[in-house]
C-alpha cells in the first residue's frame, strides 16, 4: 500500500490492470484538481505573459529581418561640412551673377533688362531667359545641397551592383550640379576590376574597369580611404 499527497492511496496488493486502472485516475483527477486551482486573474496574468512574449519574438524578428535589410546595399554620404560649402558656392553665384549687368545710373526698366529678361528683341530675349535659368539652377540647387546636406549619396553598393555619381562632359561648368542627377548604376557582371589609385595630389582615388574601358570615379573622392577600400571589398567579393 503507497499512500501519499498526490496520488493519495495505492494499493499494490491488488491485480496489476487494478493498479494501472487506480493510477489513471488519480492521474487525471490531478491535472483536473491543477486547472480548477487557475482562477479568472490567473488566466488573465498568464495570457498577458504569454502576448509579451510573443510580442518580443515578433520584434526580435522583425529587427533580424530589418538587419538583414540593412546590409543589402550600403550608401556612401557626401559629408557634410562639404555639402555646406557646395551649396553656399553655388548660392552665392547665382545671386552676384544675377547683377553682372546691373548699374546704379540706370533707369529700374534697364537694370530689369539686364538682370531678369530683356524685351528688346528676340536674340536678347533668349539670351536672358537662358542666364536667368543658369541663375536659377545654381540658387535652387545650393539650397537644396543645404536642405539635404546629410543625406548627398555620393555612392551606394549592394548584391546586384555599384551605383555612384559620375561626371559628365556635358555639365561643363555646373559641375557642382552633378549631385541633382541620378546614381550611375554598373552591374557587377560588367565590371572587369576595381582598384585604389595614390596620388600625391588628389589622394587615393577609385579607377573602374568595365568592358567598355576604365574611368576615374571622379565624384567619389571626397569618401575616406577605409570608404574606398569598404567599396572595392564588395564589388570584388560579388563580382570579380
Amino acid at each position: 500500500m503507497y499512500s501519499g499527497p498526490i496520488f493519495g492511496s495505492i494499493d499494490f496488493d491488488a491485480t496489476n490492470k487494478q493498479v494501472h486502472n487506480n493510477f489513471k485516475n488519480r492521474l487525471h483527477a490531478l491535472i483536473t484538481n491543477s486547472c480548477r486551482i487557475i482562477n479568472d486573474s490567473e488566466r488573465i496574468v498568464i495570457l498577458r505573459c504569454s502576448q509579451f512574449i510573443r510580442s518580443l519574438y515578433l520584434d526580435m524578428k522583425r529587427r533580424k529581418l530589418a538587419a538583414t535589410d540593412s546590409e543589402t546595399f550600403i550608401n556612401y554620404y557626401l559629408p557634410n561640412w562639404r555639402s555646406i560649402i557646395i551649396g553656399s558656392i553655388l548660392i552665392l553665384m547665382g545671386i552676384a551673377t544675377c547683377f553682372i549687368g546691373y548699374h546704379p545710373h540706370n533707369s529700374l526698366k534697364e537694370n530689369f533688362s539686364a538682370i531678369v529678361l530683356d524685351f528688346k528683341d528676340v536674340f536678347r530675349f533668349l539670351v536672358s531667359l537662358f542666364m536667368l535659368l543658369l541663375h536659377l539652377s545654381f540658387i535652387i540647387g545650393g539650397f537644396l545641397l543645404l536642405k539635404n546636406s546629410r543625406k548627398v549619396i555620393r555612392a551606394r553598393t549592394d548584391k546586384k551592383g555599384l551605383y555612384f555619381k559620375r561626371i559628365e562632359k556635358k555639365t561643363g561648368s555646373v559641375w557642382a550640379l552633378a549631385d541633382l542627377d541620378a546614381l550611375v548604376f554598373v552591374p557587377y557582371i560588367q565590371i572587369v576590376n576595381i582598384r585604389i589609385i595614390e596620388s600625391n595630389w588628389l589622394g587615393p582615388r577609385l579607377e573602374l574597369e568595365t568592358f567598355q574601358g576604365k574611368e576615374i570615379l571622379t565624384m567619389l573622392n571626397v569618401l575616406s580611404r577605409k570608404q574606398k577600400e569598404q567599396i572595392c571589398q564588395t564589388v570584388k567579393e560579388f563580382g570579380i
